[in-house]
């Protein structure tokens, strides 16, 4: 990301900390992912219920350790860098 974005020194410190908010966030989703092996991968519609509460809490706890200091990176960025950025998240599944 640094060089794609053609970060300055500034904006990597702040890259360097969306780094380690993904490591961190790493760890629920780890886990939220183990205990999906835990639940029936099929059968009866509560069940599957479960499983889908289990990835969308793992996943939600992520994006909440990340996205603060997403959004201290993105303050950094000028208006090229953002729209890179933009661009990037118009073409994922979001």
């Amino acid at each position: 990301v640094p060089l794609l974005l053609k970060l300055d020194e500034r904006q990597i410190g702040s890259w360097k900390n969306v780094e380690s908010a993904l490591t961190d966030a790493r760890k629920p989703v780890v886990a939220g992912c183990g205990k999906l092996k835990t639940l029936p991968a099929g059968g009866e519609a509560t069940a599957q219920a479960a499983r889908l509460g289990g990835v969308l809490a793992s996943s939600l706890d992520a994006l909440r350790r990340v996205r603060p200091s997403f959004e201290r990176l993105y303050a950094t960025l000028n208006a090229d860098q953002r729209r890179q950025v933009d661009k990037s998240f118009e073409n994922s599944a979001l």
